[in-house]
């Protein structure tokens, strides 16, 4: 993931992030943005193709979500993840309790 403008360069109107995923069968778990567009659809990402996907995503309004990522990408870097990239039990409380 590498940040392509900041919710602090955009005046909070958007973050852009530019990403890579690996090929996989494992899908990240569903989830909602409860006010970020579209507000409150459910869904979430995988690759599951033979190739490395490439795509941009913005998340409007950019609200803290760019915090969420870098506290799970160091969580990752950490090795906190379980297999199906969730952290434990804890993690997930301060996340939620955050964003």
């Amino acid at each position: 993931m590498k940040i392509l403008k900041t919710g602090a360069e955009t005046d909070g109107q958007l973050l852009s992030i530019e990403c890579y995923s690996p090929a996989s069968k494992i899908r990240e778990p569903e989830h909602v943005h409860p006010h970020q567009i579209p507000a409150c659809a459910p869904h979430h990402f995988w690759n599951e193709s033979e190739k490395e996907a490439h795509c941009i995503q913005k998340f409007k309004p950019a609200l803290d979500i760019e915090s969420f990522f870098r506290t799970y990408f160091m969580l990752a870097a950490e090795y906190k993840l379980n297999k199906k990239g969730k952290p434990n039990l804890l993690w997930i409380s301060k996340l939620c309790l955050k964003h």
